[in-house]
């Protein structure tokens, strides 16, 4: 079994209890549900701004001679390589316009939020890659908490990139776990919210347990891509185009009664899009390029869809 040690305390410790332990916390806060998830990520708010702030510091004061002295060892700058990766980081997070809805309900309005979802996004992912670049480039370490561990010897900084680090984990998958209940909510409405939501995690903590999936993630997040790209395509395509950011109430009253028919269209232009994502070479960003393509197609199939309905054709017999 895999261990670890904590500087801070010299003791090491076993990967799969710990993934297990924090793995269950978050569980129990997504099982309580939106109250419990939102008192949370203000608890967590402020540790989390602190701890990035010291580990931005220690990078910028320990790597400054970095910063500006050329590496010798450092590959040039190739614009398929950013495509590739930036198309992996693609794949990663479109898959939560499918799950907005679910915390965007809680908004006091539209505008509200959007520009809070959008603010939040933003600046935590701009955070994410300065701090990740950083570790990479400055400590060729993929992981700027354990980076930034090394430059210190204080207890009270080390204390607190510990902590930063799990409150980190815990606040990025607890909003998985209870957006994720939520979409497997939808794919099977028999369930409860509790069932859903207790399923979803009981996966998630199996799969914590194989460090191999956080090693192989490009990999994987790359097969998810597969499927996940043209079916947020789909999704943003018909909601800002063909329904302009409106759902009407008909629309709601139908779903919910189980009347919604089968989408056979939108069906077709998914295998469309998953073939296009597996053609698409790695240096042609096949995220960013599929997406694009299935919006278009997805639009235009739907704007002749509906062209035809207005205007059938008559056949004389």
């Amino acid at each position: 079994m895999q261990s670890h040690t904590i500087k801070v305390t010299t003791y090491a410790i076993q990967f799969i209890p710990v993934a297990i332990g924090l793995a269950i916390i978050m569980t129990l806060l997504a099982l309580i549900g939106f109250e419990a998830v939102k008192k949370a990520t203000k608890l967590f708010i402020p540790i989390l701004v602190i701890g990035q702030g010291i580990i931005l510091y220690l990078f910028l004061t320990e790597g400054a001679d970095s910063l500006t002295t050329p590496n010798q060892d450092q590959e040039p700058f190739s614009i398929g390589t950013f495509l590739f990766y930036s198309s992996l980081v693609f794949v990663q997070y479109i898959s939560g316009v499918s799950a907005s809805s679910d915390i965007t309900c809680y908004s006091k309005s539209d505008r509200h939020g959007f520009w809070g979802l959008y603010s939040g996004n933003v600046v935590g992912f701009m955070m994410t890659a300065l701090l990740g670049g950083l570790s990479a480039s400055l400590f060729k370490d993929l992981n700027p908490f354990v980076a930034a561990s090394q430059l210190t010897d204080s207890s009270l900084l080390l204390l607190v990139i510990t902590a930063c680090a799990m409150v980190s984990m815990i606040s990025i998958n607890l909003s998985n776990a209870y957006t994720g209940g939520y979409s497997l909510l939808n794919a099977l409405p028999s369930l409860s919210r509790i069932q859903s939501a207790l399923l979803f995690s009981i996966v998630g903590i199996i799969l914590s347990s194989f460090p191999q999936l956080v090693y192989n993630a490009q990999e994987y997040i790359s097969y998810l891509g597969i499927l996940i790209i043209p079916i947020s395509a789909i999704v943003v395509a018909d909601y800002l185009v063909i329904r302009r950011g409106r759902i009407s109430e008909s629309a709601l009253v139908r779903l919910a009664s189980g009347g919604a028919n089968f989408n056979r269209e939108s069906l077709y232009v998914l295998v469309f899009g998953m073939v296009v994502y597996l053609v698409i070479p790695n240096g042609w960003s096949p995220g960013f390029s599929c997406f694009i393509m299935t919006s278009i197609i997805n639009v235009i199939s739907k704007i002749k869809s509906r062209m035809e309905e207005q205007n059938p054709i008559q056949k004389l017999g």
